[in-house]
């Protein structure tokens, strides 16, 4: 996962995998794994809400909502509790 700092957000790059069995984070093959169909915006909200929710802040799809590969921004989040918290999911 391509992980850039800016000013208290960071930005990650990552692949999409919709019609999944949950939704799960898997850092190593850089995936987001998702239980909504990629139809109708279904799997993009689907991933906003639940790292909002995993994160307790705000996340923004910046690129790709229409395709697999993503970047995502997540606000106010330092680089060491980025990565305790998905180390810990």
């Amino acid at each position: 996962m391509n992980i850039k700092n800016n000013k208290n957000s960071f930005l990650f790059e990552v692949k999409i995998k919709p019609n999944s069995s949950k939704f799960k984070i898997d850092l190593d093959k850089k995936i987001i794994y998702c239980k909504s169909p990629a139809e109708q915006n279904k799997a993009n909200l689907e991933i906003i809400k639940n790292l909002e929710k995993f994160f307790n802040t705000k996340v923004q799809i910046i690129a790709g909502l229409r395709q697999k590969h993503k970047k995502i921004l997540i606000h106010n989040i330092t680089k060491e509790s980025f990565e305790k918290m998905i180390k810990c999911q």
